[in-house]
C-alpha cells in the first residue's frame, strides 16, 4: 500500500487492493481516491524497500515511516534519496537483492494571499 504521512504526525496505509507502483499484465486495476491536505507526504515504494533485510529482519513499513518523518522537511527528491540511503545502510549491501523504487509526493501548504 502507499503510505500517507499527515502533517499532524499520523499516517495511513492506503490501498484499493491494487499494486500502486508497478504494472502487471495479468492484473485488473481500479481507481481509488484519497484527499490530501497541506503538509501531507505520500510514499510509493516497491517491495525492494520493505523486504531489504539484515540478519533476516526486513526494513519494513515502520522504518519507512520513521525515515520519512525525519526527512519530511526536505524536498521530495531528498526524501527519496534519504530513504534509499537508509535502506542500503540497513541492509549493509552495496548492491541490493531486489529493485528499489521510491516516489515521494509532497502537498505544499496553501499560500496566504493578502487582499
Amino acid at each position: 500500500p502507499m503510505l500517507i504521512l499527515h502533517d499532524d504526525g499520523t499516517y495511513e496505509e492506503a490501498s484499493c487492493g491494487n499494486t500502486v507502483l508497478g504494472i502487471f499484465e495479468d492484473r485488473e486495476y481500479s481507481e481509488c481516491f484519497r484527499t490530501l491536505h497541506p503538509g501531507d507526504v505520500v510514499v510509493l515504494y516497491t517491495d525492494g524497500v520493505t523486504e531489504a533485510n539484515r540478519d533476516g529482519i526486513e526494513f519494513g513499513i515502520p522504518r519507512i515511516i520513521t525515515t520519512v518523518r525525519k526527512l519530511r522537511h526536505l524536498p521530495a527528491r531528498e526524501i527519496a534519496l534519504g530513504l534509499y540511503g537508509e535502506v542500503k545502510e540497513y541492509s549493509g549491501q552495496t548492491v541490493l537483492d531486489d529493485d528499489l523504487t521510491v516516489v515521494i509526493i509532497k502537498v505544499f501548504p496553501e499560500e496566504k494571499t493578502t487582499g
